[in-house]
């Protein structure tokens, strides 16, 4: 405190100087000069010149039978006067003014480039501190400083946009040239008056009293805020710890569906971890290798897996953090889960679905069937809702339980039908072989569907359900191919025998041959072998 008894009360504030200028005597000749040529070039013959100039080029163009036949006789085209070479005349005086107006354009350049150049020659806008400090100046003499200051930046601003006379800019830069000389000693007087106040260091004085109080008053706080800040740690260090134990576990499953999912590839997940800061942890690090090459960490991690593996990656670590028992919500939605995904992918996850359809309700968006046959394989009757859209201008969402996809398509071609009342769509015998056509493929997706899911039941690769198909081209081998997985399956075969009329009409629209008879007949015996089909799997 004994240092801080000669130090004065108060601090000046800061003067915001702006630095002198100077008046270049380079750039006033150059000035001077361009404004003397562009005087001389006012006064000559390119005031005006233009449009003079733009008559003698008509006047001298070729390809006027008038004016051509005129310049052939000599013939003045303005008095009519002949023998006076008005055509040399004429070139003559145009040369001369595109001379002129030439020299014109070149000198109204020169003279804007020199003003434009003469801006630091003059003083910048006046600041408000400094035009403050001024007033605090005992010569009478600086008001009409200032006064001359404001009206030199004004000066200084019209040049840019008009050009003044010689006699003009010399005043103006007189002026500015004797103003700096006035500035620069009241700048050097300012500055060594406010180095004399700090130089008594008043404000050092207060301050230095001032910080010595606040400590002595704010001790207890800053005592505190020690013991508030080991808490806030050791705080953060259990926070740490107990979100690794919770996700401990959570990490274990992602690691084991990712090796489910992903089974057949060098692509390993080794180590799984939250990130994203202490308090907040809403990111997953994922430690992937490939091989025995570690891949680098960070956004760019997944570009060398495939779509199907991103998918597989993301399901993996998303359905376990979802699942947990904690968890207020009661379902799952997904969107389009399988996509890029290889069938042996699609038939774990259905597995797993399943598991979790025990407890939570799982809706899935997808265009892609084979999850819902994967799960009718597996024993599972899942609820199958259809939406498309329909009308014109302003269309609706139509929703549809789907128990079926032969049923599906008898009730499409039934719309169809329906509409060709109204108007008619084709002939007679066509109508009837395209009802045939639709109804074998609402047959044969019928039976293709179960026998797929009747495979999977009774555990039979997919290799051999497929060279199975493949070997049943036609619709009876088809149900009697389906028969026979029935029959592994323990369940009750259907009556081929009773549908063999029909079928033998279907495969004879195929080819060309549609019987003749009533379209709905035909759907309805359809039904009937569908709905037969559909026995066995229920």
């Amino acid at each position: 405190m004994v240092l801080t008894e000669t130090l004065p009360e108060t601090a000046p504030p800061p003067l915001g100087l702006p630095d002198t200028w100077a008046v270049d005597d380079g750039l006033r000749v150059r000035a001077v000069n361009a404004l003397v040529r562009l005087e001389n070039a006012v006064g000559s013959d390119a005031a005006g010149a233009n449009a003079l100039l733009a008559v003698l080029q008509k006047a001298l163009a070729l390809g006027d039978a008038r004016l051509d036949d005129l310049r052939d006789r000599d013939v003045c085209p303005v008095c009519g006067t002949a023998g006076h070479e008005w055509m040399r005349r004429a070139s003559e005086d145009a040369d001369r003014l595109r001379t002129a107006t030439r020299e014109l354009r070149n000198a109204t350049a020169a003279a804007a480039t020199a003003l434009r150049d003469l801006g630091r020659s003059f003083p910048t806008a006046l600041p408000e501190s400094l035009r403050r400090a001024l007033t605090q100046v005992t010569d009478p003499a600086t008001e009409l400083r200032i006064g001359q200051w404001d009206r030199l930046v004004r000066l200084a601003t019209d040049f840019a946009t008009m050009v003044p006379s010689v006699a003009s800019l010399t005043e103006a830069l007189d002026e500015s040239a004797d103003l700096v000389g006035w500035y620069a000693k009241v700048r050097d007087d300012l500055l060594a008056r406010r180095d004399d106040v700090i130089a008594a260091q008043a404000t050092v004085r207060a301050h230095i009293g001032s910080w010595m109080d606040v400590r002595s008053q704010e001790r207890p706080a800053l005592t505190r805020l020690a013991v508030a800040e080991r808490l806030d740690r050791k705080v953060d260090r259990w926070i740490r710890t107990a979100r690794e134990d919770i996700f401990a576990p959570i990490g274990k499953e992602v690691m084991e569906l990712w090796s489910v999912l992903n089974p057949d590839a060098d692509l390993k997940l080794t180590g799984i971890a939250l990130t994203g800061g202490k308090k907040m942890r809403r990111n997953v690090a994922l430690d992937l290798v490939d091989g025995d090459v570690a891949l680098p960490a960070g956004k760019n991690s997944s570009a060398v897996l495939s779509t199907g593996q991103r998918n597989a990656l993301s399901l993996a670590t998303y359905l376990p953090r979802a699942t947990q028992p904690e968890s207020p919500f009661g379902f799952l939605i997904l969107d389009d889960p399988i996509h890029a995904f290889d069938t042996w992918r699609v038939r774990y996850l259905a597995r797993h679905l399943m598991t979790l359809a025990e407890r939570f309700q799982v809706v899935v968006f997808t265009h892609d069937d084979r999850l819902s046959r994967e799960l009718r394989g597996l024993g599972a009757m899942p609820t199958h809702i259809r939406m498309d859209r329909h009308g014109d201008g302003r269309p609706q969402v139509r929703v549809r339980h789907v128990a079926s996809p032969g049923i599906q398509r008898l009730d499409e071609i039934q719309r169809i039908l329906g509409a060709e009342k109204a108007a008619s769509i084709g002939t007679p015998a066509a109508v009837t072989a395209m009802t045939l056509a639709i109804c074998r493929q609402a047959v044969d997706t019928e039976v293709v569907a179960l026998i797929e899911m009747l495979g999977r039941q009774v555990g039979s690769p997919e290799a051999t359900v497929v060279a199975d198909l493949r070997k049943a081209r036609k619709t009876l081998d088809q149900l009697a191919l389906l028969n026979t997985y029935a029959r592994r399956a323990g369940l009750r075969a259907i009556d081929v025998n009773g549908f063999t009329p029909t079928v033998h009409a279907l495969n004879g629209a195929a080819h060309g041959r549609a019987p003749e008879g009533d379209p709905q007949l035909w759907i309805r015996q359809i039904r009937k072998i569908i709905k037969a089909v559909q026995q066995i799997g229920s």
